[in-house]
């Protein structure tokens, strides 16, 4: 009898430990659906507080919940899907640093489930120093172009990178003769605008 009371006490302490550190010890992004309801969490790991914003789209892309939060470390908060009808949908988390989009069905019984496969886009980095722009990017061997326009949107300067694995690219603006100008950066099927002033 006391065995079997030290053996459950090992095994509930086991437990324990498992799950604190299943969740403590994670240090990204994570969408857990549930087992039995119409929701999922989302967890954020060890990372530094920072604004995030998840949208939910349908299959036609037409977004149907968009949520700006600040997320601290350990932050999880459960989505409730009950409303929306059964399908498939996107849920995209967007960081400082990188956009997340998982895919996500609601079944005929109720349940979320998930895909194992996470679609990852980073954002580039953008520096400006002087007349020098430096652009930083994880492209993943998407194609990329750095497109420069004017205030009225007109096309100054188009260079095309081809599909490297990342970037680092210079460029030197002594000649641009503008003031303001918005880069343009096409990575893949995502499109990134930075309004920059030199």
């Amino acid at each position: 009898m006391r065995n079997a009371k030290f053996f459950r006490n090992v095994l509930m302490s086991c437990l324990f430990l498992l799950v604190l550190t299943s969740v403590k010890a994670y240090d990204g992004i994570k969408l857990v659906p549930s087992s039995n309801q119409k929701t999922f969490t989302l967890y954020v790991g060890n990372l530094s507080a920072h604004e995030l914003s998840v949208r939910i789209t349908d299959q036609y892309a037409v977004s149907v919940f968009t949520q700006n939060v600040m997320a601290t470390p350990n932050y999880a908060k459960r989505y409730n899907l009950s409303a929306l009808p059964n399908g498939t949908y996107s849920v995209q988390v967007t960081t400082p640093t990188r956009i997340q989009t998982y895919s996500i069905l609601i079944t005929e019984d109720g349940r979320v489930a998930t895909t194992e496969q996470v679609k990852i886009d980073y954002k580039p980095v953008v520096q400006l120093d002087g007349t020098k722009l430096d652009v930083n990017l994880l492209s993943q061997g998407k194609a990329v172009k750095l497109a420069i326009l004017d205030k009225d949107n007109q096309l100054v300067y188009l260079l095309d990178l081809g599909n490297p694995a990342k970037i680092h690219q210079r460029l030197d603006l002594e000649n641009l003769n503008m003031d303001e100008f918005i880069l343009k950066i096409r990575c893949g099927e995502r499109t990134f605008y930075e309004n920059l002033s030199l």
